[in-house]
């Protein structure tokens, strides 16, 4: 049974419903959303499995503002999740090649989370084109990162 005290209300509807959200069991970035309507006592009320995408789709025609207020949660949380721990990681790898003298040149997706990991790196920009996409304008160039422990060499071709 989850404990209200144990949840994080992250907004009030107009109606005093309350949106509560609460860390899942699943995995370590699991986490529920569940609400407790005004006047009712205990805990808030969590769907046993909730499928969050669509419900956000459609909740968004009832009310644009919790809407927004929930994926901007989202999205802040996943500035939070770090990748999936696997043993080695590509970049206990990486700084494994480095230390033994090797030139490693690596490519990753643009986050903050890469970004502080190979921070002690050469970070170079580039454009990838993505062409998977579940909303057609998103499609496109998108900033991947390359990552080096050395200096590249200039050359003309």
């Amino acid at each position: 049974m989850v404990k209200k005290a144990d949840c994080t209300k992250i907004y009030t509807c107009e109606n005093g419903t309350e949106i509560y959200v609460h860390k899942g069991k699943l995995s370590e970035w699991d986490f529920r959303v569940g609400f407790l309507k005004k006047g009712m006592k205990g805990t808030p009320r969590f769907a046993k499995h909730s499928h969050v995408i669509i419900d956000l789709y459609i909740k968004y025609f009832h009310n644009k503002e919790l809407t927004k207020k929930l994926k901007q949660y989202f999205v802040e949380l996943l500035d939070k999740v770090e990748p999936v721990n696997l043993s080695p990681s590509l970049a206990e790898v990486f700084k494994k090649l480095d230390k033994r003298g090797c030139k490693v040149m690596l490519s990753n997706s643009d986050t903050k989370f890469i970004r502080e990991l190979y921070k002690d790196y050469n970070i170079h920009i580039v454009k990838a084109k993505r062409m998977i996409n579940c909303n057609g304008s998103g499609r496109g160039e998108i900033n991947e990162l390359v990552v080096l422990n050395y200096s590249p060499v200039q050359r003309e071709i």
